[in-house]
């Protein structure tokens, strides 16, 4: 494969064991050059979809490049995911480039101006999601303002947050933890991804290893955590 020198992290994989199955659809934003998105389509298989978006033109061609070469068959975007399509955004373009964030326009370091696009105008033709995988720096929030059908055929998903990085966009943990409930979802605490490898291997129901977490505690520890979210009534006892 080809590759820039980051490697999968293991909590992640087993994540997308236990939750994806084959014939699902699994949207990875924010994918870089496409690891999780080829570890996801090696388990929905053929039969399965995979959409992958990257804002940086850099990891992204890395990303089609890895897709060309290994033969997946997965969908890919390069773009910006916010509230509404039209228009450019832009991208700091750091050498660490899983470390890219969305900038000002008036920012004078390094940027790239990329196209903006809504995940409802990317995931128009999809009925059904199983999970949707969303790690943006900070820009979460935005992305998911756009994606108001997407979330309404989306069982689970699974997304990074911290206090400190919705400062920087102008939102708070309670509005993004609110626009969730609006949609019928809970938000589980990131010790639910310290079971995955012991679920994988274990007959204990998921519910059992994973805690909801408070609107009040969400964030709370300052730090940029993995979140779970789920909707009600969705069965993830696979």
């Amino acid at each position: 494969m080809i590759g820039n020198g980051t490697t999968f992290l293991s909590n992640d994989e087993s994540f997308l064991k236990y939750f994806l199955r084959e014939g699902n659809a699994y949207i990875d934003a924010g994918a870089n050059i496409g690891h999780l998105a080829f570890a996801a389509k090696s388990i929905v298989g053929n039969s399965g979809n995979v959409y992958a978006s990257e804002a940086n033109p850099h990891p992204y061609n890395y990303l089609t490049a890895n897709s060309r070469v290994n033969g997946y068959n997965v969908n890919s975007f390069n773009c910006i995911l916010s509230s509404s399509s039209g228009g450019e955004l832009y991208v700091s373009n750091l050498h660490a480039d899983d470390c890219n964030s969305i900038v000002d326009a008036n920012d004078r370091n390094n940027h790239i101006s990329v196209k903006a696009k809504s995940l409802d105008d990317v995931l128009s033709d999809l009925t059904a999601i199983r999970l949707l995988k969303i790690d943006i720096e900070g820009y979460e929030f935005q992305a998911l303002k756009g994606a108001g059908k997407t979330l309404e055929i989306t069982d689970i998903v699974y997304f990074e947050h911290s206090r400190e990085m919705s400062r920087k966009y102008g939102y708070s943990s309670k509005g993004l933890y609110e626009l969730f409930l609006s949609k019928g979802f809970k938000i589980y605490s990131p010790k639910a991804l310290e079971r995955c490898d012991y679920i994988l291997s274990e007959t204990t129901p998921h519910e059992e290893a994973i805690t909801p977490i408070a609107m009040e505690d969400f964030g709370k520890d300052g730090k940029a955590n993995n979140y779970i979210s789920i909707k009600s009534g969705v069965d993830i006892n696979l």
